[in-house]
């Protein structure tokens, strides 16, 4: 069952709070859980990329109460954590609650029914996705606007004003650029820029899967110390996945490769394939660098030459994330790891 700290003489204890009747004792137990809450909601706030790290553990606190009995301080936690980002969007901080006390009761579940791992990560990412989704509806039909297009044009009269940014004109005189190099070089952020938009649908799809895995994997690591069980992930190094996802991957490519017939389908073709490479790239990617740690096992090397080898490829980025998918891809039917298949 769930457990709290107290303190006494200057000493944290830990103890089981169905243990006592104290209502003290739960009740700091109850402030500490929505402390840790409201902490990890800052941190997905504040900290760019990283911050989906905070995402993913905004839900274990309420969860953990929820699975100790405490319905009425589950609820509480998510609401009062969460409440004062109702300063900064009310309907955001609604649909965030909503999302914390989903996942809860998802996990609860999960836990009476003994499911499988990708059953309840799945059900995760769909209500993560569900919270951006109905957040555009709402925004939308509460304040009569179009929210993506207001977004698109904030976004695209922002980027054609790049070029009298102050940050610009100062970056222009303190790395003395003359006037063409500069404009050269704003045009081809500008042009980045302007490419984003077409791949949200990927890199949100690719954030709120790892959102959903690093959740699952937050709450496992959190559960077993509360004696709470679900199934545990496959050790990191032998992770792997059916044959017929490289199928997502390969129909990125036709797609890219398909000659521009100069009609207005071609935007539609490239972005579908942009997005389909993001996503399939990113689920190789990450097989990649498994089969990579798996075979530093089966060779046995020590961790210094795992950290070498983890630097070298991360000093030349733009190598390894080539690299890296593409031995995930080979794997399927190289089996560098000598993995046991049926």
């Amino acid at each position: 069952m769930p457990l709290f700290l107290i303190l006494k003489d200057d000493i944290f204890l830990i103890m089981p709070f169905t243990i006592t009747d104290n209502e003290k004792l739960r009740r700091l137990n109850t402030a500490l859980l929505i402390f840790l809450t409201f902490i990890a909601l800052v941190f997905s706030l504040i900290v760019p990329g990283i911050g989906i790290a905070g995402a993913a553990l905004m839900p274990v606190p309420a969860t953990l109460l929820l699975l100790g009995g405490r319905v009425r301080d589950s609820i509480l936690c998510a609401v009062l954590s969460i409440a004062l980002l109702a300063i900064l969007d009310y309907i955001l901080a609604i649909l965030v609650i909503a999302a914390v006390i989903a996942v809860a009761f998802n996990y609860k579940d999960t836990t009476g029914h003994d499911r499988n791992i990708m059953k309840t990560v799945s059900v995760n990412f769909g209500i993560f996705f569900a919270v951006v989704l109905l957040y555009i509806i709402l925004f939308s039909a509460i304040h009569r606007i179009n929210y993506i297009s207001q977004a698109l044009g904030t976004f695209n009269s922002y980027i054609d004003s790049l070029p009298a940014d102050p940050l610009v004109s100062a970056y222009s005189s303190l790395a003395a650029v003359d006037r063409e190099q500069l404009d050269l070089l704003i045009k081809q952020v500008q042009d980045m820029m302007r490419m984003m938009p077409n791949i949200l649908p990927g890199i949100g799809i690719v954030s709120f899967a790892l959102i959903s895995m690093l959740n699952y994997i937050f709450s496992f690591e959190i559960f077993k110390r509360y004696r709470i069980e679900i199934r545990p992930f496959k050790s990191f190094s032998d992770w792997e996945l059916p044959w017929y996802f490289c199928w997502g991957i390969i129909f990125g490519l036709v797609l890219l490769l398909i000659p521009s017939t100069g009609g207005s389908i071609d935007r539609l073709i490239d972005i579908i394939s942009y997005n389909l490479l993001i996503i399939f790239g990113a689920i190789y990617l990450v097989l990649g660098i498994s089969v990579l740690t798996g075979l530093f096992k089966r060779l046995k090397l020590s961790l210094l030459w795992r950290v070498v080898i983890f630097a070298v490829l991360g000093f030349f980025t733009g190598f390894a994330v080539i690299l890296i998918p593409i031995m995930g891809l080979i794997d399927i039917w190289a089996n560098f790891r000598r993995l046991k298949r049926i």
